[in-house]
């Protein structure tokens, strides 16, 4: 192999450890995230920020005001409750009411969502309300117009007028651990107390100052003034030159964090003041607008910054600092990231290197020799020596000299991708033709009969016993036993290993491309992918923290995974947390000596402290906020109070917020339904739809968790789905008495009718014995008689007498057999069967029968004693029409009318006598008949006789 080696001579200059730095310094982007009218806050002049008990955020503007849970804005106007829009403060009562500071509207209030208003009705002078404070013994101070008002049992006293104050309009009320009151005003400060008050002093002269903002801070007063920070201590009011160069910027807003800093607003941005250090922010720090009005710091920690027209800025102080070109970095792209042997940080890019010089907290900028270098690895020796992987070679610094070692003979390029050093000192370098050694400044290739001696190196780790772990493009890991790699083991058969770490432990971690990150602990492999919440199954770059926690770099962000109780709680660091960029570079994270985590990407590159960002403990807090059936928002106040549904409301939408405004898009919920859900369910959604539920009682449960892992306990809404009318109680009951009534008239029924039956088989047995009977003997009579008649003529007459008692036999055993066959229950049946005796009956008597039929129904069923009692009122009728009316003419007419069957029988005779139908057998036994089967019976004696039954 050919090796050129080159020095640069002109570069014999005195370098700062490695290399030559030039003077500027730049600083670094703080704030990374803010919020404005276009994610939905009501206006952009926020003008006060409170966090109620419930965990909330509201934010007062020039135009309504924001209710926020961290994913969305609620706002609130003149057009659903607010007095006016123009709101200057908020506080929340000891009843957790929230009280509104309005201009020109007095106090609005709010509670369980209804507005309220205090205004002049109330007792206040006017209604241009500029500040609300409530004291320790929940007394609520009011500035009115310059008066000050006090605020006690729904009664509003004048206190300006009550000590005689004079009218002072001020934009502060504070009140000390004794109980002292101190107001801000436009000309000063009033402390009141004993019920008198006074204004302070500065250099024994009244103390004149515009104070916009008030606050205590171990055990002094900072006044925010237009000129400055001033403090009162031991009855002294002394400014404080906290740093000249801002010793008199107007001060909007003065804010005492959970570590102690003092935080300050102001109109060339924010100043933290801790107590060893002063910080600038401003917009190049990532502010959005360099006046900031406003300040708070939510139950997490979290500061919000409210500007002057463009929203809320969001800071957390020290957990995340980006750079980019524009603070520093010689490219956006970083591809390397290491420390030199003075804890200084090299952040190798695209177009050469910079340097971060952690004893100041600044990136600075290196020789623009070095600046077109295309950095892909950096490693400093265990002896000082720094080598730079780069796309034209390796870049060697030592003792004041820089190396250039290039075009190794035979091989396609010069692209140095991973470099390492073994325990003997040795230089391994991994590029696309294989693996190399650095000796005597040659590179010198690697074979060996077991390995990847012509395959492309990804990655190169040495391992804390000495063995060198070997990453391929495709074949797998290799792990070789030493730098003479003759021995080696393959623990991963095949694909791309990206990245390899090894913990403090001596577990290796290794970064693959498809195969999400493989943790190698006591030769057993253990598999952590999307499945189980990472962001990506692409791991670039891999790293740990002081806390032993595993940082594994994707192109969709960086997963952050604690392991506890033999279980992984993943978290995850992305653009949304002040990443820079979730497009992580390969092999470009690292921890340095103070725990921070520094994590390249194309657009730049992140420094993360995780000592400044702790778990969270406290869970987020969980609310149902929201209850829909079919989509219909209902109101979920009266619901709670009568929890019942009819069974046609049974499509149900709940829906719940989680408040964890540390990471709001991260929250997970577990909802749970009985009756329905058989486990808790895990959702990143916050609602959940129930469709077609069933009558019963359910319990919805819901809870969420952080980013940590912490559960809230969980939020329940018991109800009830009304069974449908046809499955209460009493429609069961009266269906079960209704088929009882039912069974119970079937069986009567039944049994009536076998009782009719039986009653009409002994009729016709009693028929049979005493008619047919008679006959029947009146015929064995005569002929027994027959036997003894000697002449012609008594035969004969006997013989015809015979015969017409064995015709009447025949027809009344024909009527019984047409009374008792079901075939004739029917009307057509039984006007047929009278037409025909009528017929029969009148052929030989000279009579003319007229037959009219006005059935319409003619298959409508007949009972058997209907049609049998029928029958033989019409037999009577027809009966007594040929033998006594002397009749020419006989006229019968059937006819219905919707459910009644008439029958007229009528004849042109003589008629009857009056007292002759009374003493008749006939025209009873037509009358018994007709009340048999309930029916109506009329005797007409008029032109002729007439019989008609109705039934």
């Amino acid at each position: 192999m050919r090796n050129s080696f080159i020095e640069l001579k002109f570069l014999l200059v005195v370098l700062c450890i490695e290399f030559l730095f030039l003077n500027p310094v730049f600083p670094q982007i703080k704030i990374h995230k803010s919020y404005s009218t276009e994610d939905g806050l009501v206006q952009g002049q926020v003008n006060d920020i409170l966090q109620d008990k419930l965990g909330y955020i509201w934010i007062a503007t020039q135009d309504g005001v924001s209710k926020w849970d961290g994913n969305y804005f609620q706002n609130f106007t003149t057009k659903n409750g607010l007095a006016t829009s123009y709101v200057l403060d908020i506080e929340e009562g000891p009843d957790s009411t929230i009280y509104f500071a309005t201009y020109g509207g007095g106090i609005t209030t709010y509670k369980n969502g209804i507005f309220d208003t205090l205004n002049t009705k109330d007792g206040l002078s006017n209604n241009f309300i500029s500040n609300i404070y409530f004291s320790k013994n929940n007394v609520m101070y009011v500035e009115c117009g310059g008066t000050l008002f006090s605020y006690k049992n729904k009664i509003f006293e004048n206190l300006s007028k009550k000590l005689k104050m004079p009218a002072q309009g001020f934009e502060e009320i504070i009140e000390d651990e004794n109980g002292n009151l101190f107001l801000g005003t436009s000309n000063g400060i009033i402390k009141i107390y004993d019920d008198k008050f006074e204004f302070l002093s500065y250099n024994n002269k009244k103390f004149t100052e515009y104070i916009n903002r008030l606050n205590l801070y171990n055990g002094k007063l900072y006044c925010g003034t237009n000129n400055g920070l001033f403090i009162f201590d031991n009855n002294k009011l002394v400014k404080d030159i906290f740093d000249e160069r801002y010793s008199n910027v107007p001060i909007a807003d003065i804010l005492t964090d959970s570590e102690n800093n003092l935080i300050f607003a102001s109109e060339n941005g924010v100043y933290v003041k801790t107590k060893n250090s002063f910080d600038h922010i401003s917009v190049k720090n990532g502010l959005n607008y360099h006046f900031a009005y406003s300040l708070l710091q939510d139950n997490n920690g979290t500061i919000y910054i409210g500007t002057d027209g463009y929203g809320i800025n969001v800071l957390n102080l020290g957990r995340i600092e980006n750079y980019n070109i524009d603070f520093g970095l010689t490219d956006n792209y970083v591809t390397c990231i290491n420390s030199d042997n003075s804890g200084n940080i090299l952040i190798g890019t695209k177009k050469g290197i910079s340097l971060f010089e952690s004893e100041k907290n600044k990136i600075t900028s290196i020789n623009k020799y070095l600046a077109n270098l295309n950095l892909l690895s950096v490693l400093v020796s265990k002896n000082g020596i720094t080598y730079l992987g780069t796309a034209d070679g390796l870049v060697i610094s030592d003792n004041n000299k820089i190396k250039i070692i290039n075009q190794v003979k035979d091989f396609s390029n010069d692209w140095i991708y991973c470099l390492a050093e073994s325990k003997n000192g040795k230089v391994i370098i991994g590029k696309r033709e294989g693996l190399f050694i650095l000796e005597n400044d040659r590179l010198k290739k690697v074979n060996f009969n077991k390995g990847p001696h012509d395959g492309y190196i990804e990655s190169l780790l040495a391992l804390k016993d000495g063995r060198i772990a070997v990453g391929t493009h495709g074949k797998g890991l290799y792990i070789f036993n030493d730098d003479s790699f003759t021995k080696s083991e393959k623990i991963i058969e095949s694909g791309i290993i990206n990245s390899i770490y090894e913990k403090k432990d001596g577990t290796l971690l290794i970064g693959t491309d498809k195969n999400g990150l493989t943790i190698w602990k006591n030769n057993f492999p253990f598999k952590l992918d999307r499945s189980i919440g990472l962001l990506n199954d692409r791991i670039v770059g891999i790293t740990e923290d002081k806390f032993g926690n595993i940082y594994a770099a994707t192109q969709n962000g960086v997963n952050v995974i604690e392991e506890k109780n033999n279980s992984f709680n993943i978290r995850t660091i992305t653009k949304e947390d002040g990443l820079i960029s979730n497009n992580c570079s390969y092999r470009s994270i690292f921890t340095d000596e103070n725990g921070n985590v520094w994590i390249g990407t194309s657009l730049g590159i992140t420094k993360y402290n995780p000592q400044k960002d702790l778990p969270i403990t406290n869970p987020p807090k969980i609310y149902l906020t929201g209850f829909e059936i079919f989509n219909v928002p209902q109101n979920l106040e009266k619901f709670k109070i009568k929890s019942e549904l009819n069974h046609d409301e049974n499509y149900l939408k709940f829906i719940f917020t989680g408040i964890n405004f540390s990471a709001p898009k991260k929250i997970k919920y577990s909802y749970h339904l009985s009756g329905v859900d058989r486990d808790w369910v895990l959702s990143d959604n916050n609602f959940v739809q129930y469709t077609h539920l069933t009558k019963g009682n359910y319990t919805f449960q819901v809870k969420a968790r952080n980013e940590w892992g912490y559960w809230s306990e969980p939020v329940s809404l018991a109800f009830t789905v009304l069974p449908a009318w046809w499955e209460t109680w009493w429609f069961r009951l009266s269906v079960i008495s209704l088929l009882g009534a039912m069974l119970w008239a079937a069986f009567q029924y039944r049994l009536n009718y076998l009782i009719k039956l039986e009653r009409l088989r002994t009729k016709i047995a009693s028929d049979l014995h005493d008619d047919v009977g008679s006959i029947l003997t009146q015929i064995s009579m005569n002929v027994d008689l027959l036997g003894y008649q000697k002449d012609t003529t008594g035969v004969k007459e006997k013989s015809s007498f015979i015969m017409s008692k064995c015709n009447d036999v025949i027809g009344i055993m024909s009527d019984i057999v047409w009374s008792i066959d079901s075939r004739n229950d029917n009307l057509e049946s039984f006007t047929d069967r009278v037409f025909n005796f009528a017929s029969t009956f009148l052929k030989d008597k000279n009579i003319e029968l007229k037959f009219v039929n006005n059935i319409n129904k003619k298959q409508i069923p007949f009972k058997i004693d209907v049609r049998q009692n029928l029958m033989l009122i019409a037999k009577e009728a027809i009966n007594n029409a040929v033998k006594y009316s002397e009749c020419s003419e006989l006229e019968i007419i059937f006819s219905d009318y919707e459910d009644n069957f008439t029958m007229q029988i009528s004849d042109n005779g003589k008629g009857f006598e009056i007292d002759s139908v009374k003493k008749g057998n006939g025209l009873k036994n037509m009358k018994m008949r007709a009340e048999a089967i309930k029916g109506k019976l009329e005797f007409i004696n008029q032109n002729g006789f007439t019989v008609k039954v109705t039934v």
